[in-house]
């Protein structure tokens, strides 16, 4: 009779609540719960499952306890392990004696490692208005989102260097707005270090994906001038 009731389950459940937004759950006599999707199911001799990590079994019937079936618990935070690409666009306004706003690019892939935390190696564009000079930095970007909700506050940390690739960021003495020195560009420079703390609300999207808006603080040393040029940095990205 036993039997006959998981058989019942097994064509009822496949009709009814077979879809992706469900699993499988095989409890065991032995205490084992096994969770999936059932492939193939033997009447009175055994049923073969595939685990969320693609791992097959085939258990004997009377090894199962019993059979369920459940909502996959979905989380709201997109991937939770994997590969992803983020795209940043903002606007830092310049702050200090050597104010000069500029228009911000980062893309960075990453790595997710749990729900929680991501690190990735980006590269950017740095477009300083009043100086008409673009850098391009590279750094790695440390990323926590606090909770794995749709709305959810995030901490993203950068440090890296930067690069001019038509050499031609020497700024006046004193880093006035006067703009650049009259000089040819003359190949790939460096520039110096650059850090930036930021903090934010990411949102979730369909299919996993995610948008998140921050405020943070940009600090850019010229290691020619031995200055640092800061600004408030606001953002916008996305998460694919």
């Amino acid at each position: 009779m036993k039997n006959i009731f998981l058989i019942l389950f097994l064509l009822i459940s496949g009709v009814l609540m077979g879809q992706s937004d469900y699993q499988d759950i095989v409890y065991l006599k032995n205490g084992g719960i096994i969770r999936g999707v059932i492939l193939e199911q033997i009447p009175n001799q055994s049923i073969k499952i595939e685990t969320n990590d693609r791992n097959v079994f085939v258990f004997p019937f009377d090894e199962i306890d019993r059979i369920a079936k459940e909502p996959i618990l979905k989380n709201n935070q997109g991937k939770t392990k994997g590969k992803k690409a983020i795209t940043e666009f903002g606007y830092q306004i310049g702050l200090g004696e050597n104010a000069i706003d500029r228009l911000t690019v980062n893309l960075i892939p990453s790595y997710q490692f749990n729900p929680y935390l991501s690190l990735g190696i980006g590269a950017g564009v740095r477009h300083y208005f009043d100086a008409e000079s673009t850098l391009l930095p590279v750094f790695i970007d440390l990323r926590a989102t606090m909770l794995t909700t749709k709305v959810s506050p995030y901490f993203t940390f950068q440090a890296g260097y930067t690069l001019d690739l038509a050499h031609r960021h020497r700024f006046i003495p004193r880093y006035t707005k006067a703009a650049l020195l009259g000089s040819k560009p003359s190949g790939v420079a460096g520039v110096g270090p650059i850090i930036q703390p930021a903090i934010g609300v990411d949102f979730s999207l369909p299919k996993g994906k995610r948008i998140h808006v921050g405020v943070g603080y940009e600090a850019q040393i010229i290691e020619d001038e031995d200055g640092i040029f800061g600004a408030l940095h606001i953002s916008m990205g996305f998460t694919l």
